[in-house]
């Protein structure tokens, strides 16, 4: 059997096809062992750069440069935050000299001679009663002022503010009490006394 022209067009095609997939895979192959030998190179060189350099007398200094900078830094603002803490102090302690507490029950206020005069306020409805947190030695003072209804109207629109003598409080050293009336008014007050 002899040979034509075709046939040997096609066997030198797959020769050669099979020739461009040897030497394709084969520069892969040493492409990728000399990229793999090229990063651990590069990684080993820089390896030898940073050890190198961290060792130099300049980054020495830099470290000791940067490091005092810092705890300058640092100084000034604890220095900053003490000088608050003291302004402060200071303040709390003058506080501390006043005449004047405040607390949950009010205001004291304190003479020289140590006789207290209390301040305390609250809100109080028709038919409630009110027990004073502080120890008033006399009946203290009560001022009431209307702020509003069961309906939610507020003061100005009622009253104006004046609670008709009728309602009065009946005020002791312990508390007072107010009168129940149909029209369920809210009041705030405040007791003034010893």
């Amino acid at each position: 059997m002899k040979l034509d022209s075709e046939d040997y067009e096609n066997i030198y095609l797959r020769i050669r096809e099979k020739l461009w997939l040897f030497w394709a895979s084969l520069i892969a192959l040493f492409s990728g062992v000399g990229l793999v030998v090229l990063y651990f190179s590069l990684s080993a060189a820089t390896e030898k750069a940073v050890n190198k350099y961290i060792q130099t007398e300049t980054f020495q200094k830099n470290v000791i440069q940067a490091t005092a900078a810092k705890a300058t830094e640092l100084k000034q603002r604890t220095d900053a935050i003490e000088a608050s803490l003291n302004t402060s102090e200071k303040r709390a302690a003058s506080l501390a000299k006043l005449p004047i507490s405040i607390g949950e029950n009010g205001i004291a206020l304190v003479d020289q001679s140590g006789k207290k005069f209390f301040i305390e306020s609250g809100t109080v409805k028709d038919g409630e009663s009110v027990k004073f947190q502080n120890a008033f030695t006399l009946p203290p003072t009560v001022i009431l002022n209307t702020t509003g209804d069961m309906l939610g109207s507020y003061a100005d629109r009622i009253t104006a503010g004046r609670v008709p003598s009728a309602y009065a409080p009946k005020v002791t050293n312990q508390g007072f009490s107010l009168r129940y009336t149909t029209s369920a008014k809210t009041y705030s007050w405040v007791a003034l006394g010893q």
